[in-house]
């Protein structure tokens, strides 16, 4: 695995795992994964900024790019892969299930490594994601 540690963090094995610097991605309990952040940042300071994995014009779409991307490469897709890879398709369903987000257009669904995992939804991150 190229990024052991966002594998045992995602599994709820560490406390936190650097995003980038002055970030780390965090298991809070009964609220699930948040960013924090380890240092002072100033008002309107740009903090993460990430390319999609992958973008599609459907959920279907995306479905079958993240199962191409897995093939591939399953570590370009860490911390989204949780588990073994025994059944790609299923694990490529859960990843877009959970973390892929759709812009209000409709027209669009997009997948971020890291983006994806934190809380988007009115509900806690143990709720919408787990």
């Amino acid at each position: 695995l190229k990024h052991p540690v966002a594998v045992l963090a995602m599994r709820g094995q560490l406390s936190a795992t650097p995003v980038c610097r002055g970030i780390s991605l965090r298991t809070v309990f009964d609220e699930g994964r948040t960013l924090v952040a380890e240092e002072s940042f100033m008002a309107g300071q740009g903090i993460l900024k990430e390319k999609p994995a992958a973008v599609a014009n459907s959920k279907e779409e995306l479905k079958q790019l993240v199962v191409a991307t897995i093939r591939a490469d399953a570590d370009s897709l860490l911390p989204l892969i949780s588990g073994p890879l025994d059944n790609v398709d299923e694990q490529a369903s859960e990843i877009v299930a959970r973390y892929s987000l759709e812009f209000l257009d409709g027209a669009n669904v997009v997948l971020f490594r890291v983006l994806g995992t934190i809380n988007h939804a009115c509900a806690t991150s143990m709720e919408a994601n787990c």
